[in-house]
């Protein structure tokens, strides 16, 4: 057995007599694993592989360009929601330490709209308010680094949820009031 090539689990056996990879078109960057008739790969279905350079893929949701001092971002949304300015053209200054980030609004602790903005101040944490979240809060999605943008999100567009985030013991006033103090905020995560 080849220590150098990966193993099919429980049989021990090297994966690679099993695979040869053909190149598709003259000059392409495109690969696809072809099985080899006679194995139990055979008349399996196979799988493209876009091994194209980032820059040729489409942008992930909030990838960010600049040119200068102008800065665009891609398409994303916010449960579901695109940001209200998505085709907007930012100034940056390109030197110091900036930050690029949406503003979220909600209502009824639901999103109800977005919108980008870019500034040399870092947005606030999300704050964490008594009985209900917050009806607005800033997520950062980059750190901008003499005209060098630093993500700070994950690849994906993004989802926010109300959460409670602690519960404070109170002195009950009434048999029917809730022996605590609830406070809630959101929660960002990507979709």
């Amino acid at each position: 057995m080849n220590q150098n090539n990966p193993t099919l689990g429980n049989k021990g056996q090297d994966i690679e007599p099993y695979l040869q990879y053909q190149k598709i078109g003259v000059g392409s960057d495109f690969t696809k694993p072809v099985p080899v008739s006679g194995t139990m790969f055979a008349g399996l279905p196979t799988a493209e592989i876009n091994l194209n350079p980032v820059s040729q893929q489409t942008a992930a949701p909030f990838t960010v360009s600049i040119s200068g001092t102008s800065l665009t971002v891609s398409s994303g949304t916010v449960n579901g929601l695109v940001p209200t300015n998505i085709n907007s053209t930012f100034i940056i200054t390109g030197t110091g330490t900036e930050y690029f980030y949406l503003t979220v609004s909600t209502a009824n602790a639901k999103v109800t709209s977005s919108s980008f903005a870019a500034g040399a101040i870092a947005p606030s944490a999300i704050d964490v308010i008594q009985g209900q979240p917050p009806s607005s809060f800033d997520i950062c999605i980059y750190v901008i680094v003499n005209g060098v943008p630093f993500r700070t999100i994950g690849n994906g567009s993004l989802v926010c949820t109300p959460y409670e985030a602690w519960r404070f013991a109170k002195a009950m006033t009434s048999p029917d009031s809730m022996p605590y103090d609830s406070y809630y905020s959101w929660r960002v995560s990507l979709v």
